[in-house]
């Protein structure tokens, strides 16, 4: 499986949401029914051709029946969503990371992929930011006697 490319945010409308919101009760938790629409919205894109009514109900039962295994899973759990910047990155920034790493300049990474500097240096820091950040985890700097 291919991982899904960087897509532009949706614009969810009240009435492509209808199918699902039929199903929700209305007191059902905000976060989890954010999820479900999400959920709902990615299955509904991904259908081609564009899904039937029917179809809509089926996939809104979907997105929250997905919804409710997550929250019986991971519900009462801190769950933390990464934006996995460096999965995400493009073959060309990975590329590029690794050539630093292994010694390349900013310089002549930005002559060798025809960029400025300044762009260089951007796309190098998010990535050791995310880079260090996953290595060094979180610290727990309370004392705890």
């Amino acid at each position: 499986m291919t991982p899904p490319k960087n897509q532009p945010t949706a614009v969810i409308r009240a009435e492509d949401l209808a199918e699902l919101h039929c199903l929700l009760d209305p007191d059902y938790p905000v976060g989890l029914r954010t999820i479900a629409e999400w959920l709902y919205v990615q299955a509904v894109e991904d259908e081609n051709p564009a899904p039937t009514k029917e179809r809509k109900g089926q996939l809104a039962l979907l997105a929250l029946r997905q919804t409710e295994r997550l929250s019986v899973e991971e519900g009462g759990n801190t769950f933390y969503f990464h934006k996995a910047i460096s999965y995400r990155a493009t073959v060309r920034d990975r590329e590029m990371y690794a050539q630093f790493l292994a010694g390349k300049s900013y310089d002549e990474l930005a002559r060798l992929y025809r960029l400025s500097p300044t762009r260089i240096r951007q796309i190098l820091g998010s990535m050791l930011q995310n880079d260090r950040a996953t290595r060094q985890g979180t610290l727990d700097l309370e004392c705890n006697s």
